[in-house]
């Protein structure tokens, strides 16, 4: 069990170093807007690694509640 997850661990791991090669610039700190499939992959990698490690995870609904509040 410990060693899957270490497996997985490194797969996220790679997945984040890589990135989009189309949008290279994208590192999984703001949401993904959902029109390239990759730069999804390593939002979801970023925040999969964040849950393993026990950091909180904004949605995008939070984020966009963040930026925008409301009246």
């Amino acid at each position: 069990m410990d060693d899957h997850k270490s497996q997985r661990k490194i797969e996220l791991l790679r997945i984040l170093a890589e990135g989009c090669r189309k949008h290279p610039a994208f590192r999984a700190r703001r949401p993904v807007t959902g029109r390239c499939q990759k730069c999804v992959v390593v939002w979801n990698a970023q925040h999969e690694l964040n849950d393993m490690y026990g950091k909180l995870k904004m949605t995008v609904h939070q984020h966009w509640n963040a930026m925008f509040p409301s009246q």
